[in-house]
């Protein structure tokens, strides 16, 4: 067992690539209890949805953002642009959240999170499992819903915290402020 001290150390340093996933998937949990049959089901509906694309317009409106946002996730890798390795399961688990949660459905970015769960993770349900579970968290899904009263909540708070630890940080903030 490593000695606590040693531990925080190493954590600052940031968790090893090789047991990454292994640890996020730990973190994140499964409060949502999804299961790779729910997965699949979600699948299912993103098929039939996407054959009854016209009838459908929000779904529609979500493939559309998702198919702008895939080229752009981290283009200088390649592998979530058309025809890229990961571009499928990355388009897979962005629209199957956004029929999952469709009081969300997909918002412009969300791609990023996506991709570094299925980069760490490697497959496509644990991706899943794991990026619904971190949108369904209070912070992460206050950001993602636009609701500005609590961002704007949130960001007084993280500006105070940053002021209290890092004052050279937030003097920094406040000297570009405009």
């Amino acid at each position: 067992m490593l000695e606590n001290s040693n531990f925080k150390r190493d954590l600052k340093r940031g968790v090893p690539v090789e047991v990454r996933g292994e640890v996020w998937s730990q973190l994140i949990g499964n409060k949502l209890r999804i299961t790779p049959k729910l997965y699949e089901s979600l699948l299912d509906r993103v098929r039939i949805a996407a054959a009854n694309m016209d009838n459908d317009l929000n779904f529609k409106k979500n493939i559309d953002v998702i198919e702008k946002d895939l080229h752009r996730t981290f283009s200088d890798f390649g592998h979530f642009r058309h025809g890229g390795m990961l571009y499928n399961p990355l388009k897979n688990i962005l629209a199957a959240f956004s029929l999952f949660r469709t009081d969300l459905g997909y918002i412009q970015g969300m791609s990023y999170v996506a991709a570094m769960l299925i980069l760490h993770l490697g497959d496509e349900y644990s991706a899943f499992s794991a990026f619904a579970n971190v949108m369904h968290k209070y912070l992460l899904f206050t950001f993602y819903s636009f609701d500005m009263t609590k961002v704007n909540e949130f960001f007084h708070i993280y500006m105070r915290l940053v002021e209290k630890h890092i004052p050279a940080l937030h003097q920094m903030f406040t000297d570009v402020s405009f």
